[in-house]
């Protein structure tokens, strides 16, 4: 069950989130310690400093009890796949060319393609390269939120803003 202030922490709490990844066996030490200006190693795993994003696959983890859109089902931690990094790098492209997604984009599919997951993972990226940025989000054929730079708001559709 979707919580209205737990859709507002995880949006808060998304600028706490980081990237992690397992070391590979093969990294020399050499390799770590160039890694220690922008991350701490912490069992077995390179988490990165808060705000570092990188262009390879890892795991997204928002802080404990946090989950994203504030739902339990949606989990707290998001791996993050290489087809959503060829995504992004599309429609980064898109939008610096002029293209459609210059002023934003909707992101459609057939179920079960990981739609959700990667919006997810775009809600993430989109705050920490576009802080004044808005983002709406269609939960369901219901309820719709939106993500400003001052709070996320939500409602039935059409989109109600309530108080934080």
């Amino acid at each position: 069950m979707v919580s209205e202030s737990g859709v507002v922490e995880c949006w808060k709490k998304l600028l706490d989130a980081r990237i992690m990844f397992l070391i590979p066996q093969d990294m020399e030490e050499a390799e770590l310690n160039d890694l220690e200006s922008y991350s701490t190693i912490e069992n077995n795993h390179v988490c990165l400093n808060k705000g570092v994003i990188t262009d390879s696959y890892g795991m997204l983890c928002l802080p404990d009890g946090v989950f994203f859109l504030g739902d339990k089902v949606n989990g707290s931690k998001l791996l993050i796949r290489n087809c959503y990094l060829q995504l992004l790098d599309l429609i980064e492209v898109n939008r610096k060319q002029g293209g459609p997604a210059r002023r934003g984009c909707a992101i459609t599919g057939t179920p079960g393609i990981g739609k959700t997951y990667f919006g997810l993972y775009l809600i993430f990226y989109i705050r920490y390269n576009y802080p004044k940025a808005v983002i709406v989000w269609q939960y369901n054929e219901k309820i719709c939120y939106q993500f400003s730079p001052d709070g996320a708001k939500g409602g039935y559709l059409p989109v109600r803003h309530y108080a934080e």
